[in-house]
């Protein structure tokens, strides 16, 4: 997966189908979306395309921090492993939060992108005060000549499937149910010392409440090696691991929730 930094360098993107949103945590709902991404790209012969942002929207609409499911690092090591050619990653500035709807299809999707299909979900929405729906731009696609597809709401075990959702389970420790609903184990990246303090955590990751976890740790420098640990989750973010029966592999280490 190619990742771009902004529109000016996107026009190697081969007849783009993309899609728009801030894909935190890449759950079940976000993986169907990106499933019928890649599959309308390769009926169309082009290149499936996420566009994301960073920082997280909320952070400069609603100007407070916002802990994230999947900070950018690991949310762009998610996306390629789901096959998704190029990711574009777009900065959420204030300037860029007042741009009506009309001018980000316009200029950073036709003029600079050449968009040849835009896939968007049941409820989404875009440009300043989300005014931008699937009747607003419907009538974009047929003005400049792009496809646009939707993708219905996604319902697993009938609970509603959103990121808020699973920040709420995170949030009250329900990590094994967050991960039915991601889709995958949730994670948390860090550095383990040789007593098992974690240390170098994405400040913007979200932890799971205070309490004892049982998780298995995949060492980055060696993923053969891994291991299982319960897991410590103390005040102020501070998070230690213990084992009865291996030692601790010291390093870069992800840790993930069982």
């Amino acid at each position: 997966m190619q990742v771009h930094y902004g529109f000016d360098h996107t026009t190697s993107i081969h007849n783009p189908i993309a899609t728009v949103g801030s894909y935190d945590g890449i759950h079940y709902g976000h993986r169907a979306i990106l499933d019928r991404l890649n599959e309308l790209a390769r009926e169309r012969h082009g290149e499936s395309t996420v566009i994301t942002f960073d920082p997280h929207p909320r952070t400069i609409v609603s100007k407070e921090p916002v802990l994230l499911l999947t900070p950018l690092a690991e949310k762009l090591e998610i996306l390629a492993s789901t096959g998704i050619d190029h990711t574009i990653v777009v900065s959420f500035t204030h300037e860029f939060s007042q741009m009506s709807y009309q001018d980000f299809v316009r200029k950073d999707l036709v003029e600079q992108l050449h968009i040849n299909t835009l896939l968007i979900g049941y409820n989404h929405h875009l440009g300043h005060n989300r005014s931008g729906g699937y009747d607003e731009l419907l009538k974009l696609s047929k003005t400049y000549g792009f496809d646009l597809q939707i993708m219905p709401q996604k319902q697993l075990d009938a609970q509603h499937v959103s990121s808020t959702v699973i920040r709420q389970m995170i949030l009250q420790g329900q990590v094994h149910e967050a991960g039915h609903l991601l889709g995958r184990a949730y994670r948390v990246d860090g550095v383990v010392d040789p007593i098992g303090s974690i240390s170098r955590i994405d400040p913007n990751k979200m932890i799971p409440a205070e309490g004892h976890y049982e998780v298995t740790c995949i060492p980055k420098t060696d993923k053969s090696r891994s291991y299982n640990a319960w897991l410590e989750i103390g005040p102020e973010r501070k998070l230690t691991l213990s084992t009865r029966n291996s030692s601790l592999a010291t390093g870069e280490t992800t840790i993930e929730f069982r």
